[in-house]
């Protein structure tokens, strides 16, 4: 298609995709967060105002909010190094443009069933912290696979990502209602969890093109390093008190 057929086709997408959410997507008047918050709101107070002042936004810097938002940005820093520079790893090794794509994207695929898996489980026994710690024990290894291995390896390593990596940022968002405590919270809490995953898919882009230096060859260094950054995750989701 082209690059420039590509971007049409992906801005059509999108397009739809945001007339399909203003017309199909129902959101009530009074929701749930928005009642709570008006029922203890003076009369020319404002909701944003209220937070402030009782200095409700302290939660951001809490220890705890840290231990569990670094790892969600660690996960995004992994999964977009594994994309975006996977496929130029597995083709210096001799694999076909093909196979590279596909085997980079596998874990993505996988996630319809991952996703769908860790959201019963979490349902089902109301924890949500060992799921997180699979996902990052999982993403670690696999990042480092896949950046410096082929063949039947490489494949195992695309399937395990797929099969228990990508099932934790839905219970990422399942948690962090919790984390918060407060659901008048949740408006700036998204903005901050979506600024953590934005944070963290910028990093997986620099980092990796920092380490792989000019020629991309240090895909050793890369991706042990990643591997690295990943179970430091793992330790800060351990030492996270949440459910």
């Amino acid at each position: 298609m082209g690059f420039r057929g590509l971007c049409l086709a992906y801005a059509g997408l999108a397009a739809l995709s945001g007339v399909v959410l203003q017309v199909a997507v129902k959101v009530p008047q009074d929701d749930a967060a928005g009642g709570l918050v008006n029922e203890r709101v003076p009369s020319g107070t404002t909701p944003r105002r209220l937070v402030l002042a009782e200095g409700r936004l302290r939660v951001f810097l809490a220890r705890d909010t840290w231990c569990f938002l670094v790892p969600f940005a660690l996960f995004q820093m992994l999964l977009l190094s594994v994309l975006s520079f996977a496929p130029t790893a597995m083709q210096q090794r001799g694999a076909g443009a093909v196979e590279s794509g596909f085997a980079s994207t596998l874990p993505m695929l996988l996630a319809i069933v991952s996703s769908l898996a860790f959201g019963r489980l979490s349902d089902r026994f109301g924890r949500n912290k060992p799921l997180y710690l699979t996902g990052m024990l999982t993403m670690a290894p696999c990042a480092l696979l896949l950046l410096t291995t082929t063949g039947p390896v490489m494949w195992a390593a695309a399937v395990a990502m797929g099969l228990f990596a990508m099932g934790a940022p839905t219970v990422v968002v399942a948690a962090y209602p919790r984390m918060l405590g407060k659901p008048e919270l949740l408006g700036v809490g998204m903005g901050v969890l979506l600024l953590v995953q934005s944070l963290g898919q910028f990093l997986g882009s620099f980092v990796p093109s920092l380490l792989l230096g000019p020629d991309l060859t240090q895909w050793a260094l890369c991706g042990a390093v990643l591997c690295a950054a990943g179970l430091a995750g793992a330790a800060l989701v351990v030492a996270c008190r949440f459910d």
